[in-house]
Formats: C-alpha cells, structure tokens, sequence
C-alpha cells in the first residue's frame, strides 16, 4: 500500500534527481561554450546533506 510518506520520500527523491540532472546538463554547457570548470561536484554534499530517506525506496523497489 503506498501511503502519504511514501509519496513524500519519492518527491524528495525526484527533487534531488532534478537538480543533479539539470546540474550536468548546465555544467556541460558552460564548459564547452564558455570553458568554465563544473561546479556541480561543489553542489553535490548540499543536497545530499539533507534527511532525505531516498536509500528505503531502493529498498521498497528492489
């Protein structure tokens, strides 16, 4: 049964998917157009950081 919590871990999961994904996708364009260096590495910890319980919808998935 998937219930309000479950929705809620699966929201915060495709949030942090989002910005990692539009992260790679900014970071390609500006080191091949303008050759700066990435800064999505510096950005990663600061979304992980945070309580997210993505690691149990790898467990109610698998």
């Amino acid at each position: 049964m998937i219930g309000k919590r479950d929705v809620e871990d699966l929201s915060n999961f495709m949030i942090i998917y989002h910005c990692v994904f539009s992260g790679l996708i900014a970071d390609e364009y500006f080191l091949i157009e303008h050759n700066l260096f990435p800064a999505l590495p510096q950005l990663i910890p600061n979304l992980l950081s945070k309580k997210f319980r993505v690691h149990l919808i790898f467990e109610n998935v698998a």
